[in-house]
């Protein structure tokens, strides 16, 4: 992923990011980021390209998300929940 807006950190909040590990296959780029804890944690993201993320493993039950500063809606994520943000988008949520 090709950041287009410099960002402090990925996620932030509470949360503890325990390991963050990073695959490229051809042009397709992967992070892996494991953390523990069950408090709010932020996450931003602004990318020249399409970005999905996967939630592998726990639960999101309650939050906020916000696309380009306008409300989005927040769905409960089970693991296997899948989250697409568009090229040129800037996604927020917690």
């Amino acid at each position: 992923m090709t950041m287009a807006v410099p960002q402090p950190a990925f996620k932030v909040g509470d949360c503890r990011t325990t390991s963050r590990e990073q695959r490229t296959w051809h042009r397709l780029e992967a992070d892996l980021v494991r953390r523990s804890g069950l408090k709010k944690e932020e996450t931003a993201i602004t990318s020249s390209h399409h970005v999905v993320l996967l939630n592998v493993q726990g639960n999101c039950e309650r939050g906020e998300y916000f696309i380009d500063g306008r409300n989005a809606g927040f769905v409960p994520r089970k693991p296997g929940a899948i989250l697409f943000v568009p090229a040129g988008c800037s996604w927020r949520g917690w």
